[in-house]
């Protein structure tokens, strides 16, 4: 939280308050009277939580403070004069089929009970990483079943590039716990 939002937080409270203050004094001197509405809560009451209501909730929380821009592109585009590489594609294409095979570890259960089996799963990915079809190809049916059921509810990330998308549009991932 920043300080102006402190500082709006602050002034929204005392807002409340100098109404709260109003209606009283309103209230004391008999301009206002009280007029109960049947269920509880009389009139100068209900337009007093209104009125803070509004105060609070048309107030803007955010804070002016925007961040800035990163400069990314400007970096890659200087990266080849200060010695700076891009990462090969087989490296990139490693680490997506790393992220693939953890995002549906991650939702794997009783991974002790298959232990010595193996299974092999087609996956079939859209370039924004969904999940189009899952297919075992080869292994223990029961290990299967069970990856099959951890990679329709894992979430996969989008391949970095086009070029990592098409290697790895239908990956074969060979799962041996």
């Amino acid at each position: 939280m920043s300080l102006q939002d402190i500082d709006l937080n602050l002034l929204k409270l005392a807002c409340v308050g100098l109404l709260f203050f109003l209606v009283d004094i309103l209230l004391k001197k008999g301009i206002m009277k009280r007029v109960h509405l049947g269920f509880g809560i009389c009139a100068p009451a209900l337009s007093l939580v209104i009125a803070a209501l509004l105060v609070t909730g048309c107030a803007k929380t955010s804070s002016a403070i925007k961040p800035v821009p990163s400069d990314e592109g400007v970096d890659e585009m200087f990266a080849a004069f200060e010695g700076k590489t891009a990462p090969q594609p087989g490296a990139e294409a490693s680490q997506y089929a790393m992220q693939i095979r953890s995002a549906i570890q991650s939702h794997f259960l009783d991974v002790g009970s298959y232990a010595g089996k193996r299974c092999a799963l087609r996956l079939m990915l859209a370039p924004d990483g969904m999940l189009l079809d899952v297919r075992a190809e080869e292994g223990d049916p029961d290990l299967c079943r069970a990856a099959i059921k951890a990679a329709t509810k894992a979430r996969f990330p989008k391949a970095p590039s086009p070029a990592v998308y098409d290697a790895l549009k239908n990956p074969i991932l060979e799962f041996r716990p």
